[in-house]
């Protein structure tokens, strides 16, 4: 499959100068109350392939400290992946609760992008593309550039996903933006084969999430593609059946 262009941008993205101004979520009106890290994250293991962690309804980009809305996915996606690569952060263990690394990993992604969009967009809804996010914010997040980028569309788009999936596990330790409903999400292939995704929106009355499927399960990236589109159409109300993924490499 070729790599074609990255998904096409909503927005000019402006380059103010950074600002040294506490974060001001949208419709917010007086300093952020912290989210305590308790309590833990709920595991849900799904069909003994792929294991969840779910967070709390107050652990998303929409909610953490208070807030009330966040179109910040892409940056917190971006830091995210500048976290996993330079932090020796572990894959989740199987059948086991999240650790607070990986909490506080989840936070300070969130906490972050939320801050470097609003000194963007000083709180207006406003989606951020791949391209876009890192030439707004790349230094911030540390990038060092879009190795390859695939498009998701038409007939049998699981299928398609599913291929590119089959192509990304051959990149150990590389991170991947997904795009799909207006959404930013984060895969993660890790140096065993299994992937990682994060996903910092709400789901359901639960907050961000978090899962692993392992590299020696049977059709794993099938299994994958079933899932997030699964995932995708039980809190997003839409399927993966549009979608674009963006390789993207850190310093």
């Amino acid at each position: 499959m070729s790599a074609p262009s990255s998904v096409s941008t909503t927005t000019t993205v402006p380059t103010p100068a950074p600002t040294t101004s506490s974060p001001v979520g949208p419709n917010s009106s007086s300093a952020p109350v912290p989210t305590p890290l308790m309590p833990h994250p709920t595991l849900v293991p799904v069909t003994g392939v792929i294991n969840e962690w779910l967070f709390p309804g107050n652990v998303s980009q929409s909610t953490i400290d208070g807030r009330n809305g966040s179109n910040a996915c892409t940056f917190i996606a971006l830091f995210f992946g500048y976290i996993y690569c330079h932090s020796s952060l572990p894959t989740p263990p199987v059948g086991q609760p999240l650790t607070r690394q990986w909490e506080g990993a989840v936070i300070e992604a969130i906490r972050t992008g939320n801050d470097i969009h609003d000194k963007l967009f000083g709180g207006e809804w406003i989606n951020v593309a791949v391209d876009d996010a890192i030439d707004a914010a790349g230094d911030h997040c540390h990038v060092c550039g879009i190795l390859h980028e695939y498009n998701v569309f038409g007939v049998n788009p699981l299928d398609q996903f599913a291929a590119v999936i089959d192509l990304i596990l051959q990149q150990k330790q590389s991170c991947h933006l997904l795009i799909a409903n207006e959404k930013t999400m984060l895969i993660v292939v890790d140096g065993s084969g299994s992937i990682i995704f994060i996903d910092s929106h709400i789901h359901g009355r639960n907050g961000a999430l978090v899962a692993r499927i392992d590299a020696y399960k049977g059709n794993q990236a099938k299994s994958f593609s079933a899932w997030v589109d699964q995932t995708l159409s039980r809190n997003y109300g839409v399927g993966l059946s549009i979608c674009s993924l963006t390789t993207v490499s850190y310093l």
